[in-house]
């Protein structure tokens, strides 16, 4: 399974995690699966410059897309943080969709680096 495949499935589980044993063992296994692929997130972040400015979302075709599905990740998790004022929410959900955004970044980042795209930078003096 591919990491796509597995973000899919993950993000299907969070889906029907109201149901409560997927609530329990959300909590339990995906900490577990974290910490079991954050060796691919790490590997792809040292091969990329370090950050000296904002990167904006662009450059190829696939960073873009990537960006799209961090902004997407962003919204999910404002939303799960505004629904977690009212509701029972997994104590990991949160924490999940905030790593997966920073995942997606480093990816979209990566993507650009492979295709030789320079990442779009913003410039404060424009």
């Amino acid at each position: 399974m591919n990491l796509v495949e597995w973000l899919q499935r993950l993000m299907t589980n969070f889906g029907a995690e109201w149901i409560m044993w997927v609530l329990i063992a959300l909590s339990v296994v995906s900490v577990a699966i974290m910490f079991e692929r954050a060796w691919f997130y790490l590997s792809l972040r040292e091969d990329l410059p370090a950050l000296e400015n904002f990167v904006l979302p662009g450059g190829s075709v696939g960073s873009a897309q990537l960006h799209v599905a961090r902004a997407v990740c962003r919204r999910a998790e404002r939303l799960v943080v505004a629904l977690s004022r009212t509701e029972a929410v997994g104590d990991q959900v949160i924490v999940y969709l905030n790593r997966l955004s920073d995942a997606l970044f480093v990816m979209a980042r990566w993507e650009n680096r492979r295709k030789g795209v320079p990442d779009v930078l913003w410039n404060s003096r424009a």
